[in-house]
């Protein structure tokens, strides 16, 4: 009797673990399942500042928003991208760009010549007029009207490259500036004479600050804004991606709709 209990002792536990082993694995299986279609979901890595309205900021709810972001988030649901954002200064986006850990920076981020050297870029998607900020009793309209003046710029910026650029003769004090946000204040209390920024920007700044000021309603130049990527096979095809639904948007009118609706007239377009 002894014996035969041992017997069905064994056997009853070897039927527990094989019943355990089995639910064990449909568990790894289902977590296996999970995993892969997490990994199958295509993820666009993108930076911006969050900081610059309307191009890129934090609504009341704290959702991250603006020109760039809806313009880059409809170019990533037409090509089947989830994008997870990372919010930066801009140094610190085209550090990232370079060394692979973002695959666009979204940040209205002017093409210049200089720029072109280092990344490749999509075609405009906005195309801002540049003017001088002044304060109101200054009617400046050009460059050449700032000899002997001291100009800010943000640090870094293609402002302050197109201001050397244009300023062979160092006769503009040109004043940079890692935050902008003091810049208004600077100019109206005198210690700067105008501010290089585009209109939008600017006009919105001027609001926000209820100080004394103006854009000077003058276009410098009309600034082209695109997607930069990095200079490699991976940055080249998602590059050329992104220029083929830049197309569909514009033609659709979805650019024209969000130009309209955060800078209240289009700049999508040279039109």
């Amino acid at each position: 009797m002894m014996k035969k209990g041992y017997i069905l002792s064994g056997i009853f536990i070897g039927v527990i673990i094989f019943l355990v082993g089995c639910s064990s694995n449909k568990s790894d299986s289902s977590i296996s399942s999970t995993n892969e279609t997490t990994s199958s979901t295509k993820v666009l890595k993108a930076t911006t500042s969050g900081l610059h309205y309307p191009w890129n900021y934090k609504d009341d709810k704290g959702k991250l928003t603006g020109y760039d972001v809806e313009v880059t988030e409809a170019i990533a649901e037409k090509l089947g991208y989830v994008v997870k954002w990372t919010t930066t200064d801009f140094t610190s986006q085209m550090a990232q760009l370079e060394s692979g850990r973002t695959d666009v920076v979204a940040e209205h981020v002017a093409i210049t010549d200089k720029r072109k050297l280092t990344y490749e870029f999509t075609e405009p998607y906005a195309y801002p007029d540049i003017e001088l900020m002044e304060t109101s009793d200054n009617n400046y309209q050009s460059l050449s009207d700032l000899k002997g003046k001291k100009v800010a710029v943000a640090l870094g910026s293609f402002y302050e490259d197109y201001i050397r650029e244009n300023n062979p003769d160092d006769e503009i004090e040109v004043v940079t500036y890692e935050d902008t946000s003091g810049i208004p204040n600077d100019l109206a209390y005198g210690r700067v004479d105008a501010y290089l920024n585009d209109k939008i920007s600017g006009e919105e700044k001027i609001e926000q600050s209820g100080l004394d000021l103006k854009m000077s309603g003058i276009s410098i130049f009309k600034a082209q804004f695109a997607y930069p990527f990095a200079k490699t096979d991976e940055g080249t095809a998602l590059k050329n991606k992104f220029d083929t639904i830049l197309k569909e948007l514009e033609k659709n009118g979805t650019l024209t709709k969000l130009s309209d609706k955060y800078f209240k007239e289009d700049i999508s377009t040279l039109g």
